[in-house]
């Protein structure tokens, strides 16, 4: 009888808990934080922030599940949270509680890629956050549109340290 009530917590990552069905004030403060420290040193000449989450899936045929795992030590229950999700896409609302969101920067949010031709503008989309058990430790990713055919992205590790965010790469970029 103990065996089968240890199993369902072991199974789900120790009883950390699945990402809820809408996108969290914590997660907020992550895409806040990010926006920050990717913007420190020098602001978007235009800032558009998609209205709804990308999909992540870590452990799709061509995903990097054993990458993030092996070589940047997230655990494999944070990477199975982003990949029971499926192709969800959930909505965004940065401009909704500015307690947990606070962009300082103009931004515009948008359903689709900018209409405007021009280069020198970022629009990013976010995927869904996982956190450990702690929630001092979370991943997602982030892609950076600068063009119809530019742009970048990847999985982001954010450490939250003495109350901030702190963020690293990690092996899974993409370009686009």
């Amino acid at each position: 009888m103990f065996m089968l009530a240890v199993c369902p917590t072991f199974l789900t990552g120790c009883g950390a808990p699945r990402i809820p069905n809408a996108v969290s004030n914590r997660e907020y403060e992550v895409y806040s934080a990010w926006i920050g420290h990717h913007f420190e040193k020098k602001a978007p000449k235009s800032l558009f922030l998609y209205s709804r989450t990308t999909v992540f899936d870590p452990l799709e045929p061509l995903g990097c599940g054993d990458t993030l795992h092996q070589r940047d030590a997230i655990q494999w229950s944070m990477i199975q949270r982003l990949h029971d999700l499926g192709t969800a896409e959930y909505r965004l609302d940065f401009d909704f509680d500015r307690t947990h969101s606070r962009i300082e920067l103009a931004h515009q949010i948008i359903d689709s890629p900018p209409r405007d031709p021009e280069f020198g503008y970022d629009a990013l989309s976010f995927s869904r956050v996982t956190f450990n058990g702690a929630g001092d430790k979370a991943l997602f990713a982030v892609s950076d549109q600068c063009g119809l055919d530019c742009g970048a992205g990847g999985a982001v590790i954010a450490t939250k340290v003495t109350g901030a965010w702190h963020f690293q790469s990690t092996h899974c970029i993409w370009l686009f």
